[in-house]
């Protein structure tokens, strides 16, 4: 298929006309590489019906026709949210620095270490190139429209001068990758930080041990409301102590890869008291229950999800008596694997029924690679199934990719993304309601 266009490339070529004013046939393909429309088809060529569902742009893709040459028009443009520049290559400067310009609506950046510290704007320095100059240039009009900000830092430096750039009354959301602290924070960064007046969500992983004693001495994001601690290399106690660190007015916290077993050091010390006194609601990954949640006190915590990460072959909760018990608990949600469906105890539903407490069961069918193993178990030899390792992948990807697209598009706000991708999962839903039953 080839889509006719005018050409906006300025000045003629020897013995030809103008390309201002030449009709040239581009093939779609080539014209909209930088593309991944959700949708299949397409209307009449000079429609382009896909545009409203587009969302997302990397560094490589800004290499197409559209940014070299605008050959689909500006308003494509203004459908792109996202920038990916988790990876990056050099020889992508001036695309990218082209196509910053041209993404008037461009709320939401992933930026990986090396274009932080590369090519993120700071101190002047003549003998920049003009490609990387440039670049720079586009970053920072980038970044102060940004409202979700994912930074992989490599050095304070780094965090420095990207938080410089930014709006802190429009930034709302940080993703914090690998952070690294300065053992003493100077008054600039000081500052820096605490003009994030904006920010309500924040996201750290991917924590180093070494920078765990700095982190505590970070000045505080007073506006965050929810964080998320992903990673950290931490155990549960250490990560409700950065927490209330880092967000002290937080009224939600999710902790994911946690450590099981407490930590070598800082095990002694205190915990803050009150701890994360706004703290309502806490969602807790875990390979088990652990009788320390018995012994953290959180004055306000009215919610807590436990989602294990184990299959299970009986009921994995054996308790007697509810967690958290100074705090005005509401709900206690316990989500885990298992075939067939379990059920909990008279007693422990009586316990909880006592306490005044809800609790709700969250069942999900067994995981893929625990289901292989039962069955292969129970089966005779001569009609064991060969199983596809290959198959046995594409699944888990594609689950994953699923589940990591479904939370960017609630992040984002696309509704119709969100419409579609469920259209696609139905007759898994099916399947997982079918299991419950």
């Amino acid at each position: 298929m080839e889509l006719v266009v005018w050409s906006r490339h300025p000045g003629p070529r020897p013995g030809r006309p103008s390309l201002a004013s030449q009709r040239r046939a581009i093939p779609l393909r080539g014209a909209s590489s930088l593309l991944r429309p959700r949708l299949a088809y397409t209307a009449h060529p000079l429609t382009l019906g896909f545009v409203s569902s587009l969302q997302s742009v990397t560094p490589k893709q800004t290499g197409a026709l559209y940014f070299r040459l605008e050959v689909l028009a500006e308003p494509l443009g203004n459908f792109v949210r996202h920038l990916d520049a988790d990876r990056f290559d050099d020889s992508l400067a001036a695309p990218l620095a082209c196509a910053l310009r041209k993404l008037p609506n461009l709320s939401s950046l992933d930026l990986g270490w090396r274009v932080a510290h590369d090519h993120v704007p700071g101190e002047e320095n003549a003998e920049l190139s003009d490609e990387r100059a440039a670049l720079q240039s586009s970053m920072r009009y980038a970044l102060g429209k940004a409202t979700s900000l994912k930074l992989e830092t490599s050095d304070d430096s780094s965090l420095l001068k990207t938080i410089a750039c930014v709006d802190g009354a429009r930034l709302r959301k940080l993703h914090w990758v690998e952070p690294e602290w300065p053992p003493k924070l100077d008054d600039e960064l000081r500052r820096a930080m605490g003009s994030l007046v904006g920010l309500v969500e924040l996201e750290v992983s991917a924590l180093y041990k070494e920078n765990y004693t700095h982190a505590r001495r970070c000045p505080p994001f007073s506006t965050v409301r929810s964080v998320v601690l992903s990673n950290t290399r931490l155990d549960y106690r250490q990560n409700l102590e950065l927490a209330h660190y880092l967000a002290p007015s937080a009224t939600r916290l999710a902790i994911f890869d946690a450590r099981t077993t407490p930590a070598d050091s800082d095990g002694t010390e205190p915990l803050p008291s009150p701890l994360m006194p706004a703290l309502k609601s806490l969602i807790v990954e875990a390979w088990a229950y652990l009788p320390i949640f018995h012994h953290f006190d959180l004055p306000a915590l009215e919610h807590f999800k436990l989602s294990l990460r184990k299959s299970c072959t009986k009921f994995p909760l054996d308790i007697v008596e509810v967690p958290f018990k100074a705090a005005p608990l509401r709900t206690f949600t316990l989500a885990f694997r298992a075939n067939p469906h379990l059920k909990a105890s008279r007693a422990l539903v009586r316990l909880f029924q006592d306490a005044y407490v809800r609790l709700i069961i969250e069942q999900g069918p067994m995981s893929l690679a625990r289901l292989k193993s039962r069955t292969v178990e129970s089966m005779d030899t001569k009609a064991m199934v060969v199983i596809d390792r290959r198959k046995h992948g594409t699944i888990v990807n594609t689950l994953d990719w699923a589940r990591r697209r479904a939370d960017w598009l609630y992040d984002v706000g696309d509704g119709p993304g969100l419409h579609e991708l469920a259209h696609a999962t139905a007759r898994l839903h099916e399947r997982f309601l079918m299991e419950r039953s």
